[in-house]
């Protein structure tokens, strides 16, 4: 009989241990975040509208049965990006890189019928909406009203103090604008603002809205959420 040596038993375990992790991490199905969606099944996928900022991509990718090169692709980020860091993060170090561009990446795959193990989605991303663009010149090839991609690059940069930026809809509130931007464009009183958004009273209004996520734990979604209920409830 093989005698093991004391201290082999626990050096096994902390082994088997890091590489469940680590393939964990890898596919996806591991939260680094504490933070999991509750997914009935194994081929229920989350929809756009379910993803957070406290995300990596390698877990959007997971949660929502998508390959990660396509979604990469999609967003228009280099092959050599962390994509097992949180998204809110990516805000901060990617020029550009916004949560929501993820959402509507991912519903524009969903909507084509990509899956994990396809080979759709290999398509170059729409030039309207990809991040990271240097293409100033090149459209989208689509209709009139269309976005050029050199608008969509000059749109990332605005969060770096080329100014404020309107927001046509809920829909288009991205974390680079302030409250007080939102409560100018929408016609909402910043107090009604700060309070439906579960703010505290004292925020600063003038912080971009990545700022407050950071500083209060509250999301851009949240307060798009926040907005869109006001605007509801007005309209009644």
């Amino acid at each position: 009989m093989v005698r093991l040596h004391h201290l082999a038993v626990p050096l096994i375990a902390v082994i088997a241990f890091f590489g469940v992790v680590g393939m964990g991490v890898v596919t996806g199905t591991w939260s680094t975040t504490g933070r999991a969606p509750v997914l009935a099944s194994d081929s229920q996928a989350l929809g756009p509208d379910d993803l957070k900022g406290w995300m990596s991509l390698t877990e959007v990718a997971g949660w929502t049965r998508l390959p990660l090169e396509a979604l990469i692709r999609e967003l228009g980020l280099p092959e050599a990006v962390d994509t097992a860091v949180r998204m809110s993060n990516l805000e901060k170090d990617v020029p550009g890189f916004e949560v929501s561009d993820v959402r509507e990446a991912v519903g524009r795959l969903q909507a084509q019928g990509v899956r994990e193990g396809s080979t759709a989605g290999t398509a170059a991303p729409s030039g309207a909406d990809s991040v990271g663009s240097t293409t100033g010149g090149q459209g989208s090839g689509a209709g009139p009203g269309a976005e050029s991609a050199g608008q969509g690059t000059a749109r990332g940069a605005q969060g770096t103090g080329a100014g404020p930026e309107s927001a046509a809809s809920p829909s288009d509130i991205k974390g680079r604008m302030t409250l007080h931007e939102l409560s100018r464009t929408f016609g909402i009183p910043l107090e009604l603002l700060i309070s439906e958004a579960g703010l505290p009273a004292d925020v600063n209004p003038s912080l971009s809205l990545r700022q407050i996520n950071e500083a209060h734990g509250v999301e851009t979604s949240d307060v798009r959420a926040a907005v869109e209920r006001i605007l509801k409830s007005k309209s009644r």
